[in-house]
């Protein structure tokens, strides 16, 4: 997607191949992408500024996905908003109370593991649509509402 001043998405992602396959999907539908192999260098990223959205793994090594989610989510009430939204993606989809995550960190989406990059792509297309259409001629596909938790027969 050719858009003039694209987002940015920070990938929080401890599997070295997941995260380059998330990055590599992510940058192809134009977004600016940066990763992170753990929740605290991806805390120290988000600090630095300049993210729009982060894309965060559940377990992670030294800082959790819900930990990093509980300090964007504490800098924002303190006046610092570092990001528009988060999807935490996650193995353990049916264990976790997906719908009380969505609500207490404001996450676009709960994803369970294992999911196509290219529909977190479509996600992330949907997410910024409505921003991004002033900026290119072809709008991003408008993605689903109800996000729930996606796993790899989920559809849009």
């Amino acid at each position: 997607m050719p858009y003039s001043n694209p987002p940015s998405i920070l990938v929080a992602e401890d599997d070295p191949v997941f995260r380059r396959l998330m990055h590599f999907t992510i940058e192809q539908a134009g977004y600016r992408v940066f990763t992170a192999p753990d929740g605290e260098q991806a805390w120290q990223r988000l600090r630095e500024g300049d993210i729009d959205l982060l894309v965060t793994d559940h377990q992670m090594p030294r800082c959790s996905g819900i930990e990093l989610l509980h300090r964007v989510r504490d800098a924002a009430s303190e006046g610092q908003p570092l990001i528009s939204t988060a999807v935490l993606c996650t193995a353990k989809g049916f264990e976790l109370d997906c719908s009380q995550l969505q609500d207490e960190f404001g996450l676009l989406a709960v994803m369970g593991k294992p999911f196509s990059p290219k529909q977190l792509t479509r996600l992330i297309d949907g997410h910024f649509a409505p921003t991004m259409a002033a900026n290119t001629d072809s709008q991003p596909p408008i993605a689903h509402q109800s996000w729930g938790v996606w796993n790899e027969t989920s559809t849009l």
